[in-house]
């Protein structure tokens, strides 16, 4: 980064402004390099170092295509965490049945800019799950998917693009929810 007079002139990796001003953190920090092996592991670290505070993780590069290939799914479990691809050149590939490639958990969140695909010869796939995890709902723990903004999303070969499910009547008596979640130029 070059700054002159106070305001910034050149930037030479834009992966790295974000981590700087402490607005967020990218995917490569934690090994994810979006050149084509399973990286589900790296990412969901550089989710997880984020939900500490709530923030954002920027995955790909601008102006270059990346492929991050997952075969587990890429868990946002925390409020406040937005997963912001650097254009829509950015996937995320699911290679593995049975599974969602991505699920929002929590509130006050989002993804935008991103591609995301499933391989297309695996069965029972879900591009985006707006969800409680399985333990969650198996557990009757009351949850909330409340406030999230998914914008500039492309989602293609999975068996179902978006999915949304309301968490189970917690033990308390309290319904979960899943409510007031946007969705633009999917």
């Amino acid at each position: 980064v070059t700054i002159s007079a106070g305001a910034i002139t050149a930037v030479t990796d834009k992966r790295n402004l974000s981590v700087m001003f402490g607005r967020g953190i990218h995917v490569a920090q934690y090994g994810a390099q979006g050149r084509g092996t399973d990286e589900s592991t790296q990412i969901n670290n550089a989710i997880v170092a984020a939900e500490q505070s709530g923030g954002v993780v920027y995955i790909g590069e601008e102006h270059s295509a990346h492929t991050y290939t997952v075969t587990n799914e890429i868990l946002i479990h925390g409020d406040r965490i937005r997963l912001v691809g650097l254009g829509r050149n950015t996937t995320i590939n699911l290679n593995a049945a049975s599974k969602a490639a991505i699920r929002m958990s929590r509130s006050n969140g989002g993804i935008e800019n991103l591609t995301i695909t499933c391989t297309n010869t695996l069965a029972n796939t879900v591009g985006l799950q707006v969800s409680p995890t399985a333990a969650e709902i198996a557990a009757r723990t009351l949850t909330q998917q409340n406030y999230n903004v998914f914008r500039n999303l492309s989602i293609s070969n999975c068996s179902d693009g978006i999915k949304l499910q309301t968490g189970p009547r917690a033990v308390s008596g309290a319904d979960s929810g899943i409510f007031y979640n946007g969705f633009y130029d999917i």
